[in-house]
């Protein structure tokens, strides 16, 4: 992996222009972050050349509905190692290019920016995709929205709310298909040049769904359950990442009131203080009515605090005399005693 080079990065260089791909010049700014090996696999792989665009040529997709998680991490990662694969962007016909695939990337390389890690002319490398490419028969917008789909499917670690929100976009695609009358979609050609395609007409939506995102239909069926008999603000919370989908799911066997009630009473603790909501805290609500909640404040308590309290309560006894006591107070006297090796040893740190 090629070393991170600032002095690549700074100024536009000699011959040099916006858009224009790498064979055509010599000082090649924004090299530094794609780093020698990614650029090496996308132009072979694409067989597309590598345009270099600056930051304000890039306008973000509001299309996109994916999250943008963790970018702290991923811009560390980028200003010590490079991008790994350029953006996907298509042209937009007034100079500038909405984005595709990078969304989480280019936030990054903002965030970047924004701390002084790169400088504000920095030349970003991307792969231009044009929606001509996107071979469906349906209008720009959800050939767009394909695109988007198929560009970050293989580039993040989904959330539920990711997840949820792909199986949506991917019923309307389907469904406008279906309206238009399309019973296959062309998919190319395979390694022995044959025409490949995908049956529409007879198939479940369902099952398109799980082949394209690579889940099982039960697991679609899991995400459907929840959009379709969920609560507003159970899916709200689903959306938010505030619960996962397999609690979602147990939820939804309840009117439509105690998902509510459930969604609120974990609304009033932070979130930070309790574990995820679980399938098992879900079973436990149904039963019982009960909400996980937060731990109470930890204290640490040393050696010699406990050797004082121990002491105080030795002094109640003289030296050489006895207690005596009703069976039930000696009952009483060893569960304390029990009750104290117990909680001493389970806290033990």
């Amino acid at each position: 992996m090629s070393a991170f080079n600032m002095d690549k990065l700074r100024g536009s260089g000699r011959g040099f222009q916006p858009g224009k791909d790498e064979s055509t010049r010599q000082v090649r700014p924004g090299d530094g972050l794609l780093n020698a090996a990614s650029k090496e696999l996308k132009t072979t792989k694409l067989g597309k050349d590598i345009l270099y665009l600056q930051r304000e040529q890039i306008v973000r997709n509001e299309a996109n509905f994916y999250s943008l998680g963790d970018i702290e991490s991923l811009a560390d990662s980028i200003g010590i190692s490079g991008l790994d694969q350029p953006l996907i962007v298509t042209d937009s016909g007034n100079g500038t290019y909405r984005l595709l695939g990078g969304e989480r990337r280019l936030k990054a390389i903002d965030l970047l920016i924004e701390t002084g890690r790169l400088p504000e002319d920095v030349y970003i490398p991307c792969v231009p995709k044009g929606l001509s490419e996107v071979k469906l028969p349906v209008e720009d917008e959800l050939k767009e929205l394909y695109a988007i789909i198929t560009t970050n499917r293989e580039q993040r670690d989904y959330t539920d709310a990711d997840t949820l929100a792909e199986i949506r976009n991917l019923r309307k695609l389907y469904d406008r298909l279906r309206e238009l009358g399309v019973d296959n979609i062309d998919l190319g050609f395979d390694e022995n040049g044959e025409p490949r395609q995908k049956r529409i007409k007879g198939e479940k939506t369902r099952d398109l769904i799980a082949q394209d995102m690579h889940l099982s239909a039960g697991t679609i069926a899991r995400f459907d359950k929840v959009d379709n008999q969920g609560s507003d603000k159970l899916i709200q919370a689903v959306e938010e990442n505030k619960i996962s989908i397999g609690a979602a799911a147990n939820l939804v066997d309840l009117p439509p009131e105690k998902q509510d009630e459930f969604v609120d009473k974990m609304a009033a603790v932070d979130a930070d203080d309790i574990p995820a909501v679980t399938p098992k805290a879900v079973e436990t609500y149904k039963k019982t009515g009960e909400t996980p909640e937060a731990p109470e404040p930890e204290k640490d308590l040393s050696f010699s605090e406990i050797a004082a309290d121990m002491k105080s309560i030795m002094y109640l006894v003289p030296e050489d005399s006895t207690v005596t006591l009703s069976e039930k107070d000696f009952k009483a006297y060893k569960s304390c005693v029990g009750k104290l090796r117990k909680l001493l040893t389970q806290k033990h740190k």
